[in-house]
């Protein structure tokens, strides 16, 4: 178990399995196993205490070590290193396409069509309010997915899809006026889908794929 939890072939996690593993034994051990684990990355022996004692408790209890910070995510301790943002949000206008790690790509929807199904996300263009806005998810942050009448909070969607912390705090959403037409990686809105009155499309996919 020791040589499982100082492993580097797994620096950024530790799963389940570990975790249930870890709390057969006295807290002591649990403390010093998981303070070997993580003191490359800054954390103190008094830490790996309370981290070990939280990991009965309820998740999302994060500690800060470093220019790290942990997560007691359901399944997994997650680590990550904190890095300041430096573009909270980016408008997008008609005639520059643009979006970080991303490919855009304005098409007939007759080509489309052939993709429905595929990588990547199908937004009606016609029904889209330039300059578009790509910014980070806020609280309260709703929209209205596709297939359903009413809206939904971002926040429950990325529950439902079982998406941790670390993971919430990176996405994006693609903002149409007041609207979020795009929930990164997940749903596009009701709103944006395409029509039978649809002529073109914003196909949105990732950049390496």
């Amino acid at each position: 178990l020791l040589g499982y939890f100082i492993a580097r072939e797994f620096p950024d996690s530790i799963d389940k399995t570990a975790i249930a593993t870890c709390l057969k034994f006295p807290p002591e051990l649990r403390g010093a196993l998981i303070f070997q684990r993580f003191r490359s990355i800054g954390l103190q022996a008094c830490q790996a205490m309370q981290l070990a004692a939280a990991l009965e408790g309820i998740p999302g209890k994060q500690f800060y070590c470093g220019n790290h910070r942990i997560l007691i995510d359901r399944e997994y301790i997650l680590t990550e290193e904190i890095i300041p943002s430096e573009m909270p949000e980016i408008l997008i206008d008609e005639a520059d396409l643009s979006i970080p790690g991303y490919t855009l790509q304005v098409m007939r929807v007759e080509e489309a069509k052939l993709l429905l199904g595929g990588t990547g996300f199908l937004l009606d263009m016609d029904s889209l309010q330039f300059p578009l806005c790509w910014r980070k998810i806020l609280p309260g942050d709703s929209m209205i997915p596709l297939g359903m009448k009413g809206s939904k909070n971002i926040s429950d969607i990325l529950i439902d899809q079982k998406t941790d912390r670390f993971s919430k705090e990176k996405l994006h959403v693609l903002c149409s006026g007041d609207e979020i037409v795009w929930l990164e990686s997940f749903r596009i809105s009701d709103s944006s889908k395409i029509t039978a009155h649809t002529y073109r499309v914003l196909y949105i996919f990732p950049e390496n794929w």
